[in-house]
């Protein structure tokens, strides 16, 4: 005879489904959605745990192993915390539907890091066409870091871009993926424009509607894109970084281009200035580097600094 399951003998796995049915009902998006499930993955990778183990093994005394895994790993401090702050998401719900006893969980505390970018000589490294004869494995992640670099876009936006998103006859690219659930209609550059042509009519990606897809045209998980990045970072001779390390590279050059901070942050979907403003603020040494060179008044043809003279 069927009877009723035990709610409190739910596997990991089993517990880790029903979170994901219930913020996908909230509304939340694919993106959200896709890091959650990230998260626990990894969480179950990292410490060795199978999801058919039952969810009631997972105590504070475990967490705070899994965050001593964490704090030893070669993982900057923010992603650190960017996967802890999804899996307390989904452990907070367990504890709210009675599957787990409640306990507190803290993000990790110390020193972050400053933003990491890519040199401009590293970049003129990673942009060096490929050969003729290149994998489909590098064609596309050569691809993928022209599309950071023309558009700053997030590893989550890349990973969901899909054919119909590029607008060739406009020379437009829209984002449908984002933080915020918003939409987002960016101008396709001339370069950018050449790029994402030559790649999708040299190779025939089959079945796969995603622009970015993995080599068995499956779609792209965030980790995947990492360790592609990181392949495509060593064969170049490049210190690998992620790709969000390209995403500040872009903001960077951007604003030492003379990018203002309004478009920046139209471009890269903040929902404030704040974001812009750091960057500002942190790129504001390479700003001064180079205000002899970009300075209306120092580019003024005829004035001469040496001319102005004291009126008595």
């Amino acid at each position: 005879m069927i009877q009723r399951k035990n709610l409190n003998s739910l596997t990991i796995g089993e517990a880790r489904d029903l979170f994901l049915v219930s913020q996908y009902n909230k509304g939340l998006s694919e993106a959200t959605i896709g890091m959650d499930k990230d998260a626990i993955n990894s969480f179950l990778k990292r410490s060795e745990t199978s999801e058919l183990l039952q969810l009631s093994i997972i105590s504070e005394e475990f967490i705070e192993g899994y965050i001593s895994l964490l704090r030893n790993s070669n993982i900057s401090l923010s992603t650190q915390n960017i996967n802890l702050s999804h899996l307390r998401a989904f452990l907070y719900w367990c504890m709210k539907m009675g599957y787990l006893e409640p306990f507190k969980i803290h993000l990790i505390k110390g020193q972050e890091n400053k933003i990491k970018f890519f040199t401009d000589e590293e970049i003129d490294l990673l942009l060096k066409t490929p050969k003729k004869d290149c994998t489909f494995a590098e064609s596309r992640t050569y691809a993928m870091i022209c599309f950071i670099m023309s558009t700053g876009a997030r590893a989550s936006t890349i990973i969901n871009l899909r054919i119909e998103d590029l607008d060739f006859k406009r020379k437009t690219i829209t984002f449908s993926h984002l933080k915020n659930k918003a939409t987002a209609i960016i101008p396709m550059s001339n370069t950018i424009y050449k790029v994402l042509r030559d790649y999708l009519t040299e190779w025939d990606r089959g079945s796969s509607g995603y622009v970015f897809c993995t080599v068995n045209e499956n779609k792209m998980t965030v980790n995947y894109l990492d360790h592609a990045l990181y392949k495509y970072c060593e064969s170049r001779g490049v210190k690998p970084r992620g790709p969000h390390s390209l995403r500040h590279s872009f903001a960077r050059m951007y604003i030492m281009k003379g990018g203002d901070a309004f478009s920046l942050q139209k471009i890269l979907t903040h929902s404030s200035l704040d974001m812009t403003k750091r960057y500002v603020s942190l790129f504001s040494e390479d700003l001064r580097s180079s205000i002899n060179t970009f300075s209306p008044l120092d580019n003024l043809k005829g004035y001469n600094c040496k001319t102005v003279r004291r009126v008595n």
